[in-house]
């Protein structure tokens, strides 16, 4: 009996073993409509919430999985079209084609007068922000992995109209600075309370088409977009940036531990007016969280450019 126990354990070890293993899928996301490349995808491994990559110019990507089992679940997702996931057995590893169903924002019917508006801001550059010495994730939000961003919520105090100039961010010295970042506006289909986790499939984007942000230098960088014409929202919406794959010129690693891309700075103060801490939880869920108690949350430095129609 003891025999047949011990065989029993073995194979069950010999089978973990097989199934855990490292699982590269290369392929490509498809528009399901004319089967164009899709660029700048986000790809992330919802299961072990480590391993993303992001698709480059024409929709190509490759994801390595260093302890893949064919029950991952990996999440496909971008600007314009509806998130998928798919389990690994339900793709074909060697020639993988993606396709997203398109889901495009529809701009509203609305027309601003240029001589009438007024320049107004989320956030603000001359705010102090934390030292980013060290590899303290306190002082500086770094992105262990593509895939994944960092933003801010952000909560109006009023519902103007208006619309969108730029977003700045700021870039710290360390990692690599350089690289470039990609922007997402996400609307919460429905009302979004502090700390609760909304998977990104509940989320709408208000691009209507890709913005890059290409850091010059570190400091604060800012990318424009007023020629898209995108309005500001009536109520809360989310600011995201992530990498984009780099290949290894993007990889970086500090004190053991490895990075992917820049450093994005983040305010001394843990309340800024109309901003809130944005986080990417569990690879494909966001949250944002305000201030209570003692409970305090650092808010990436980011500043947000809009004309106030007035």
């Amino acid at each position: 009996m003891r025999s047949l126990l011990l065989i029993s354990l073995c194979l069950l070890c010999i089978s973990a073993q097989l199934n855990a293993q490292e699982i590269i899928l290369k392929g490509q996301l498809i528009d399901e409509s004319n089967s164009e490349g899709i660029p700048y995808g986000m790809i992330f491994n919802e299961t072990t919430e480590k391993e993303g990559t992001t698709s480059d110019e024409k929709g190509f990507f490759q994801l390595r999985l260093s302890k893949g089992t064919t029950t991952d679940k990996i999440v496909f997702s971008c600007l314009g079209y509806k998130v998928k996931t798919l389990l690994v057995s339900e793709l074909n590893v060697e020639n993988l084609k993606v396709s997203l169903t398109p889901s495009p924002f529809v701009l509203p019917d609305y027309v601003f007068e240029e001589n009438d508006f007024q320049l107004m801001s989320y956030g603000d550059t001359t705010l102090s922000l934390k030292s980013y010495e060290g590899d303290d994730e306190d002082y500086a939000f770094h992105f262990e992995s593509l895939g994944k961003g960092y933003g801010v919520f952000v909560d109006p105090a009023r519902k103007d109209k208006g619309y969108f100039k730029s977003i700045s961010i700021f870039i710290t010295p360390k990692g690599k600075p350089q690289t470039p970042l990609a922007l997402r506006i996400l609307l919460p289909n429905g009302n979004m309370q502090n700390g609760q986790m909304v998977p990104l499939s509940n989320f709408t984007d208000i691009l209507t088409e890709n913005v890059i942000l290409k850091p010059e230098k570190p400091g604060w960088n800012e990318v424009n977009f007023e020629d898209l014409g995108i309005p500001i929202p009536k109520g809360k919406f989310l600011v995201i940036f992530y990498p984009l794959e780099q290949g290894e010129a993007g990889k970086w690693t500090e004190n053991g531990k490895d990075y992917y891309g820049s450093v994005i700075g983040i305010y001394q103060d843990y309340e800024i007016k109309s901003l809130n801490a944005a986080r990417q939880i569990g690879g494909t869920k966001f949250a944002f969280l305000k201030p209570f108690g003692v409970n305090k949350f650092n808010i990436p430095a980011m500043v947000i450019n809009w004309y106030k129609d007035q």
